[in-house]
């Protein structure tokens, strides 16, 4: 163990329901604690100790190595969701003490993100239909809408029937509007004259929107 708190080549902690590509946390799961899981490594002795690091804050209780634990176990801890209270980004790493000297070290940190907001703010936009006079497509046009991100799910309703959906590319950042098909086949479906159409926004991080203004479409048969 060094005396200082340098990084090393422990394993960084992993958080089974982050997203591996940038640690964002799903909001189904911040009402209850995180997982973490720490894999032992070879230089660990019984007795040595580990505490949660968060934003460089030692957080949680202390897991202490016993004579049964042995190196490549994986350690499960937890944080508590009174520490993800706030939106934003946070790290997360370790901090292992060696119990007789008291020296410590702490491991390579890992993102974590809490986003809480749902897209779209108090105002979605109505959907913009092309043409009231369509063949086998109707085309939709969706404007955009405040915290418009590559990831995001819209979902349309029809008369309370979930229509088509299309989730945010990157590209779709710089081309706004959005378009979205609704076959013929699928407004025959619905088997009225007048289908009100609407649509709502979920976020990767789980956010749903409000529902769009409507707009009320006369189907020609």
């Amino acid at each position: 163990m060094n005396t200082t708190t340098q990084k090393n080549d422990f394993n960084a902690p992993t958080v089974p329901v982050a997203d591996p590509m940038d640690g964002l946390l799903q909001v189904k799961h911040l009402s209850n604690p995180i997982g973490v899981d720490i894999r032992i490594w070879n230089g660990m002795r019984a007795g040595y100790f580990m505490q949660l690091l968060l934003n460089g804050d030692l957080i949680g209780p202390v897991w202490t190595m016993s004579d049964t634990d042995k190196p490549g176990d994986v350690v499960s801890m937890a944080i508590e969701p009174s520490h993800l209270l706030d939106e934003g980004h946070y790290t997360l790493g370790y901090r292992a003490t060696n119990d007789k000297s008291l020296l410590h070290n702490d491991s390579e940190t890992i993102p974590l993100i809490v986003d809480r907001s749902a897209p779209g703010g108090p105002l979605l936009a109505p959907v913009m239909l092309a043409s009231a006079c369509f063949g086998e497509f109707l085309k939709a046009r969706i404007s955009g809408y405040t915290g418009l991100t590559a990831g995001d799910m819209i979902q349309t309703v029809c008369n309370g029937t979930h229509g088509p959906a299309y989730r945010i590319h990157p590209e779709n950042l710089t081309t706004l509007p959005i378009e979205i098909a609704f076959t013929r086949e699928f407004l025959e479906g619905l088997f009225s004259d007048k289908i009100n159409i609407t649509y709502h926004v979920t976020d990767r991080a789980g956010n749903r929107s409000i529902l769009a203004q409507s707009v009320e479409l006369t189907l020609q048969r």
